[in-house]
């Protein structure tokens, strides 16, 4: 397993964009390292450095990481807008509050930017 290694093959590197691939939008990919690092059995310290070294050899570009967390207070509660508001509703339905087996909370709940862009299918 390489998940304990600093080694890596070319198999790894192979499995790596693959993954990667899935989450393409358009020229960009947005990636979670956990989630390529468990899949793809390489430690997060390796797959910064397989990244560069594709990055050096312009096989990729490395853009600013967009990983941010959001918070969404919502102040006029008999606004209307927000039943029929496609992106809070995905923001809200996938809330780290929700994903944590707490209750919905449509007034004040947090979210991660760069999964709701995923899943809206939106550049960041």
């Amino acid at each position: 397993s390489l998940a304990h290694s600093d080694g890596i093959t070319l198999i790894q590197v192979e499995k790596i964009l693959r993954f990667m691939a899935m989450y393409r939008k358009g020229d960009v990919v947005a990636y979670k390292k956990e989630e390529i690092s468990k899949q793809s059995d390489v430690r997060e310290a390796v797959l910064d450095s397989i990244l560069v070294q594709l990055s050096l050899r312009k096989i990729i570009q490395l853009l600013p990481s967009g990983y941010a967390k959001a918070r969404c207070s919502v102040i006029d509660l008999k606004a209307k807008v927000l039943d029929t508001d496609v992106a809070y509703q995905t923001a809200c339905d996938a809330s780290i509050e929700v994903q944590s087996g707490l209750p919905k909370s449509k007034i004040d709940f947090s979210f991660h930017v760069d999964e709701i862009a995923r899943k809206m299918n939106w550049s960041v």
